[in-house]
Order: structure tokens, then sequence, then C-alpha cells
């Protein structure tokens, strides 16, 4: 695909007593990218993926990144027309494939964004990607939140391109250029230059490109890299992220959203790291200092004719709290069910949260049967499955599983959590060998096994690597509970697992 080369346009200075760079520019630019092409069928060569990349336009030294490329692989634009026309919400969300998803951005920004813009003028330019990359100001700059932050856009038509970006730097005070087929954008002249004085491209940074490469997650239309020792680092820690998020244009629903994700990271500038909670409340307990490195955090999306993927991965920290394997007891679940949910190692990490309970909550356990840490570990063992499906009278049953190695203490547990709880005759607890049963109702036993469920195999491919495995067979249970699932037509399921090396994978898959 074709672009114009682009020369450097450099403006002049602008006022920094003027606004800040509109925070729904920021993300309009982040989300501006390419138009695949109209139409629906094309040659291979045609959807091949071409062109410069943002990451060879912004200079290295970032301390996060994120990338959107609506001109990727042809495997991936193929699988994003596919994924389309089988499920009715992406096909709503980005009718035709990739192109759909530019088209339904540029219609946004131009009604939401405030700045004057028709899709005219935006689509006149905006190319095939995007990226947004956060440096670190230097300590004697006078910036509230420490970063600087340039947003990089493609564009097919410099002059255009002038033309709308005049636009918007008139009304908040924005400095750009143009390089390399790209518009730099940042919120005012000075954070532009410090950015462009940096040497290297980010595409050459080893660190980043060595991150990226560990997470092996294939052909990619987006992927993001966070150095989280840099960015909790600099000044403000506490806001940064969020500002981050306003600066992004998420408003409503959605900046709620991502400011509720990441408030309990950062809020009070509280360091992120990949232990656990339950590590850092003991280490807390304990007077102890929290963890001194956050590692690096790594993700991507990739796409499948029949599944997107979102997969993230921590870097450079050590992960604790789920066992090194998956769980048998899902996996021994029979198939047929609605939903799973399995952790292995969980029973160690209750057994070290009990030293750190005040006293009042310890008297509270103590008086339901939960007396110490070794009831702690009991009643979690070393694998626990949830499931929920059809019970043999058509009412949904559930069973809780917990292999434990102390099998006779987790059923006397449970017996008397039910008992305290007065469950009711419906609810059992049974011991099979090391296996602890509570049943809710009688759950339809199939004669094959959840683990060889081919829909369960493309929800959670990796479930016997992984620790945490969460599954739910979204259209059987659409199907029972007889809802007109409306735009949720077309998906099969969803799948989330998380390993020992900081891999977590996400899958919604379709029929």
């Amino acid at each position: 695909m074709s672009r114009a080369a682009g020369q450097t346009d450099t403006p002049d200075a602008t006022d920094r007593g003027r606004p800040r760079l509109g925070r729904r520019v920021v993300g309009a630019g982040t989300a501006l990218t390419l138009v695949v092409g109209a139409g629906g069928v094309y040659a291979y060569s045609a959807l091949a993926a071409g062109g410069p990349q943002p990451e060879a336009v912004l200079p290295a030294g970032a301390i996060a990144y994120a990338k959107v490329d609506l001109d990727p692989t042809a495997a991936q634009k193929i699988a994003a027309m596919r994924l389309a026309r089988k499920a009715d919400m992406l096909r709503s969300a980005a009718p035709g494939g990739l192109d759909g998803v530019k088209e339904t951005t540029i219609s946004a920004v131009a009604e939401e964004s405030g700045l004057g813009l028709s899709e005219a003028d935006i689509s006149a330019w905006a190319g095939d990607r995007a990226a947004y990359a956060v440096y670190a100001a230097p300590p004697t700059v006078q910036d509230e939140d420490g970063v600087d932050v340039v947003v990089a856009i493609a564009t097919t038509n410099n002059p255009a391109a002038r033309v709308a970006l005049d636009k918007v730097k008139a009304a908040e005070g924005t400095a750009y250029t143009i390089k390399g087929g790209f518009v730099l954008l940042s919120e005012d002249q000075p954070s532009l230059d410090r950015v462009l004085a940096l040497p290297g491209a980010l595409g050459k940074d080893r660190q980043v490109t060595a991150d990226l490469d560990a997470l092996n997650s294939g052909d990619r239309v987006a992927e993001m890299w966070v150095d989280l020792d840099a960015v909790l680092e600099t000044e403000t820690a506490g806001t940064a992220m969020t500002s981050l998020v306003a600066r992004a244009g998420l408003e409503g629903s959605a900046g709620e959203a991502a400011r509720a994700a990441l408030t309990p990271a950062v809020r009070g500038g509280t360091r992120l790291s990949g232990e656990t909670a339950t590590s850092l409340v003991r280490r807390a307990a304990a007077g102890g200092e929290l963890p001194r490195r956050y590692g690096r955090m790594v993700g991507a999306i990739h796409l499948n004719a029949s599944y997107i993927e979102v997969k993230t991965r921590m870097l450079g920290v050590p992960v604790s709290g789920i066992g090194t394997a998956g769980s048998d007891l899902i996996r021994a679940l029979p198939s047929g069910i609605y939903g799973a949910f399995g952790i292995t190692g969980y029973g160690a990490s209750l057994a070290d949260a009990w030293a750190t309970l005040p006293p009042a909550q310890k008297r509270e356990l103590r008086a339901v049967g939960i007396g110490s840490a070794a009831d702690f570990r009991a009643l979690a063992g070393r694998d626990l499955a949830i499931a929920v499906g059809r019970g043999s009278s058509e009412q949904v049953s559930g069973e809780l599983r917990v292999r434990s190695s102390t099998p006779d203490r987790t059923r006397a547990l449970w017996q008397r959590l039910v008992t305290e709880a007065e469950a009711g005759e419906d609810v059992s607890v049974r011991r099979d060998g090391d296996v602890v049963t509570v049943a809710v109702g009688t759950l339809q036993a199939n004669r094959s096994l959840l683990a060889y469920s081919p829909v369960y195999q493309q929800a959670v491919p990796d479930a016997s690597r992984s620790g945490y495995t969460l599954f739910v067979d979204l259209a059987r249970a659409f199907e029972a509970a007889d809802v007109d699932t409306g735009l949720w037509r077309g998906l099969q399921a969803a799948g989330v697992t998380m390993q020992e090396d900081g891999t977590m994978r996400v899958r919604l898959t379709v029929r």
C-alpha cells in the first residue's frame, strides 16, 4: 500500500500557557488507523502488510508504548473479515473487517472530539497505523505528570494533514511535525522537541524488541510495552497512569472502566508488582518494604478466523500465587457444562495469608470452624475447581472440587461451612479418595470429559500449563437461559489462563 513520502514540517513553538494537548485528540490519534480497502475480495499481494512503521520514526528511550496496526499480515486481515461475518457484535463494531474499525473510529472522533474536524478532514490523510509513546521528562522540567507523550499517526497526504492539524494546533496549542510518513503530535513544542532530540529508534531498542518477541503471540494488530519501574519512578507516579487515561480521550463509561482498572495499582503512588496481593500484604504486615523491582509488561492482540486473543506477559519479576501446572480437576469435569474455574497452588497462598489477618477476622473465622493456616490450606488444597452446568432435573447445578493432602480435614471444614450457612438438603459434601466435592444439586454427567471438548480446547489452549483457568461456554449458557442473544449472537466461548512465567491469555471464540 503506497504512501506519500512526507517531509519534516516543524511549526513554530506554541505558548505553554495555552491549553494542553486535547485529551481526546491523543486518544483519537491512537485509534486512527488504516483502511484495508472497501470491497471485500483482494489478491493476497494486495493484503500483504507493507509501508513504514511508527516505531521507526519514534525515538528510543520510551517508558511506555502502544501501537495499532490495521495493515498487518494478510492472515490477520483475512481473519478479521471472517470474524466480522461470524459474530453480530464484531460485525457491528467493524463491518467488513479491519476497514470498519477505521470508519467507525473516524466517525466517532469527528462527532465527539469537539475539535471542529469533519470526517472528511480526517479521512483525507489518516493512514494505516498509529502509535502512542511515553517518555520520562527531564527532572528540571516542571510538568504535571513528569512525562512527554507523542502520538504517531500514519499520513497518506501531507498537505491535508497540515490543514487538519493546524486547526487542532489553533484550538489546543499543540505541536506537530511530519516525518517518515507519520505525523508526530505532542502537547506543546518543548515536549515534542525534547522527544525528537532523543537518539536512536524505538524499533531498534533491544529491550523493547526482545520483550515483544518473548510474548510469542504471532502476528498481531496491536501491541504494547510498558517499563513499570520507569513509569512508577516518574514524578507524581500515583496520577501519571490515570492522567494518561484522560489524555487518551476515554470519557464516560469507557473512561470510568479504565480508571477503575488502573486506580488500585497506582493510587497514592502504590507500586505495582508481579507478586500476588497476598504476598504484598504479608510483607507489609511484617513491616517490610514493598519490592523494588516491578518489571515490564508486554501485550498484543492476535486474530484468528475463529477467535480474538489478547495475550500479556510480566517480565523481569517473579510471579507467584498459582501452580506450575494446570488443574486436573477442571479437565475431569463433564463436557457440556456452562462454565468452569480451576486454580492450583491456592491453598498455599491462603495459608500464607492467615498471618496477615487482624485478630477480629480470625475470631470470626474460628466461629465457623476455620482456626489456623492449616485450615486455610485444607480449604483450597493443591487443586481446586468450580463448575456450573445443567442438573439432572434441568435446573442449574454446581460443584466445587478440592484435591487435598488432608482430605478428611478438608471435608470436615466444608461440611461445617455448609451447615453454618444452612444451605439446605440439595447441598452435599462427599469425599472420594483425596478429592472432596461440595455439590449444589446433581451436575449432569456426560460420557465425555471437558478436557476433550473442542470448544474448551480452543478457548483455553494452554490450560494444562496454566495454574489459573477460567472457561465459559457462552453459546451453551445463552441457550440454556433461553435469552435473546442479540449482538452476542455468533459468540462461542471465552477463556482466561495464567501461567507461572507471567503469561496471561484471554480468548473470545466464535462459532
